[in-house]
């Protein structure tokens, strides 16, 4: 049975709705600022001996490409927790001036869980995330590759524990502070409609807490074996990421430079076996039905 993926239903929904598609103009632009976020925070990275590596769209645009997909209009970074953790703590005193951090201990309804660093005085405005009360800029993604245990019970019941605040975190989220837009896109799927509506019925049960605080609990947890002795890692947020896209210590380090656009960026040392999981034939450019654009509200650069 395939799964699944709400983003899939929510961006299906959007091109049914009409929502506002990203110009060819705009894309140039947005992609000239995704570049220049990515490039500061990898010059704060290096100098502070952290490994900031291409993921997702942006590992393949770097192999596929040698910079971004044609039509992918973000990008996604990786690196391990214990350098997660070291970039939240040198992040104030070296990007603070020109960015904003989000993660849950620092922004607690920054309810998506992964880091975004967002470009101040910009707007990227996305139809799911509509309600939050969060600064909206431009921003880049980096995802905490976790440690997980060897032992597949323990794993089984810290990803139960995990996936239950997550799922926690974002019914409360989308409870108390709803998207209307979203709400309007989705009102003609009955799919994604069943789903919202069972979401805000568990937002409702459990906000006696703010999103806030199952956020920060959620973190928490994904956190749980990071000082341990675990040598296989995961994106935990991920879907199935507990079961999928498990990656080894030597399956990431070291680090290869590769181009994308005018610079380089670290791609992990097994980028082939990882492209392979998660895209199969990724050197074959995929159908323009099948690519995953995003649809916004407003965009300001």
């Amino acid at each position: 049975m395939k799964r699944l993926r709400m983003k899939t239903v929510y961006n299906d929904s959007a091109r049914s709705a009409g929502l506002k598609k990203i110009s060819p103009e705009e894309l140039r632009d947005l992609k000239k600022t995704l570049l220049v976020i990515a490039s500061d925070v990898d010059e704060v990275c290096e100098k502070h001996g952290i490994k900031l590596m291409a993921a997702f769209g942006t590992l393949l645009g770097a192999v596929r490409h040698d910079g971004f997909i044609p039509w992918d209009d973000d990008m996604d970074f990786m690196m391990l927790r214990n350098d997660y953790e070291k970039l939240i703590e040198v992040f104030d005193k070296e990007l603070g001036d020109r960015y904003i951090l989000q993660v849950p201990r620092v922004e607690p309804n920054a309810t998506f869980g992964r880091m975004k660093i967002r470009k101040r005085d910009t707007l990227f405005l996305e139809y799911e995330t509509e309600g939050l009360p969060i600064d909206k800029g431009v921003f880049i993604d980096i995802a905490p590759l976790d440690k997980i245990p060897g032992s597949s019970i323990k794993r089984k019941i810290h990803n139960l524990i995990f996936n239950f605040h997550r799922q926690v975190t974002i019914a409360t989220a989308f409870y108390r502070y709803p998207s209307k837009r979203l709400d309007l896109v989705i009102r003609n799927n009955k799919t994604a409609n069943y789903i919202m509506k069972a979401r805000k019925i568990i937002g409702f049960i459990f906000s006696f807490r703010k999103p806030g605080y199952w956020n920060v609990r959620t973190d928490e947890i994904a956190r749980k074996y990071m000082n341990d002795d675990y040598d296989n890692y995961s994106d935990i947020y991920k879907n199935r990421g507990y079961f999928s896209n498990i990656s080894n210590y030597n399956d990431l380090f070291p680090c290869i430079k590769h181009k994308f656009e005018y610079r380089e960026f670290y791609l992990p040392k097994k980028y082939d076996e990882i492209l392979i999981e998660q895209y199969g034939d990724y050197m074959r450019i995929p159908d323009e039905n099948k690519r995953e654009i995003h649809y916004i509200l407003d965009l300001k650069l």
